[in-house]
């Protein structure tokens, strides 16, 4: 299990009495320290639908050590590089992390859409183009920031469809698009257990 350092103490994010003290420490915007390097690699902490979770500082990935749990790869090799900033805006300071899509979260009848000023010059409307998430890079970032991309040995028999709904959730409870919570938008169905089936059937509606 991971633990970290605060200060002069040690704390295990899987022990129920240190959550209740990482509750406290992300109300005071306090940051860990990951000890799997020397020196140690600063944390931060994020809420999100299931509590809160230690995470490592943007971009600070490949500095981990290979066997900890927050070690990644340089983020071009697994294509996140032109996103990292421009779509992907993490913000360790409040704990969030800002991502702008390339395709809309609702459907509007009638959109109008916006046209160059007539006699404007070529050249009066050419804009800076972020880079954006598709819908598909979406559901890869989704994904890997809940872990799915990951095997521990604690997975073993447990990979069912409950877990990977509650790990997306998870991961969606500290993101948010320039117009709202990602998770107020998300959907992921839930598991299906056949006792339920009416009432899964109403929620769905």
């Amino acid at each position: 299990m991971p633990t970290y350092r605060y200060e002069s103490t040690t704390i295990d994010s899987d022990n129920p009495a240190d959550r209740v003290r990482l509750e406290q420490l992300h109300s005071r915007g306090a940051r860990l320290l990951c000890p799997c390097v020397d020196p140690p690699l600063e944390m931060y902490l994020a809420r999100t639908a299931s509590g809160i979770i230690v995470k490592r500082m943007p971009e600070t990935g490949p500095h981990h050590a290979p066997s900890c749990p927050s070690w990644e790869p340089p983020p071009e090799l697994g294509g996140l590089a032109p996103l990292i900033g421009q779509a992907i805006v993490e913000n360790p300071e409040e704990g969030t992390t800002l991502l702008r899509l390339g395709f809309p979260l609702s459907r509007r009848s009638n959109r109008l859409k916006s046209s160059p000023e007539r006699g404007a010059a070529p050249g009066d409307t050419v804009k800076f183009q972020r880079k954006k998430l598709t819908l598909r890079g979406l559901l890869h970032y989704l994904w890997d920031e809940a872990r799915l991309t990951h095997w521990t040995p604690k997975w073993a028999g447990r990979r069912s469809w409950h877990v990977v709904q509650s790990h997306l959730l998870a991961a969606a409870g500290s993101k948010a698009t320039s117009t709202a919570p990602l998770a107020s938008t998300l959907y992921v169905a839930e598991p299906f257990i056949a006792e339920q089936k009416e009432a899964i059937a109403d929620r769905r509606r």
